[in-house]
């Protein structure tokens, strides 16, 4: 069996809804018996949250390659907050230090690879202001891969070179 990246995709998909039923079903259950479970591997409820939110950003942006980061992004954040305010309705404790560590979670997955993009884009643009790359990256759009990107700017840099 090759490792191809729709293997890779199929096999984050399947983890990521037996990840999204287990991270339920510790966000809502009764918080003694969860509260017990999880303190015997991680003693810090923050730590547990920030946890959890990496990996299921991790593979939820695996998963789906084909959406915007920003909106997979939204929609891991909308999430965090909901199963607060469930909590809340459900007999524990919502806490907006909870959300903070699926915030911090979220972030470090996609924070590298923000500065990763930028670079890629300052680097086939480097006489660009930032505005005008994301806006260039904004039209770009999934489809393409760094590699083009890059292959583009060595070609219109020949031509220019030609040119002058």
């Amino acid at each position: 069996m090759r490792l191809t990246p729709a293997l890779v995709r199929t096999c984050a998909r399947l983890t990521l809804a037996l990840s999204s039923a287990v991270a339920a079903y510790l966000l809502f259950a009764p918080g003694a018996a969860v509260d017990h479970m999880t303190a015997r591997y991680i003693p810090w409820d923050k730590a547990a949250h920030f946890i959890g939110f990496y990996g299921l950003t991790t593979l939820t942006l695996l998963s789906f390659p084909r959406n915007r980061r920003a909106d997979l992004t939204m929609i891991l954040l909308l999430c965090g907050a909901s199963s607060e305010v469930i909590q809340g309705l459900v007999g524990r404790d919502g806490d907006l230090y909870d959300f903070l560590a699926d915030l911090c979670g979220v972030a470090a997955v996609v924070g590298p690879m923000t500065i990763d993009r930028l670079r890629l884009l300052m680097r086939a643009e480097p006489n660009s202001s930032l505005s005008a790359l994301q806006r260039q990256g904004e039209r770009r759009g999934a489809g393409r891969t760094p590699r083009s990107i890059g292959q583009e700017h060595t070609q219109s840099t020949r031509v220019r070179v030609r040119g002058a």
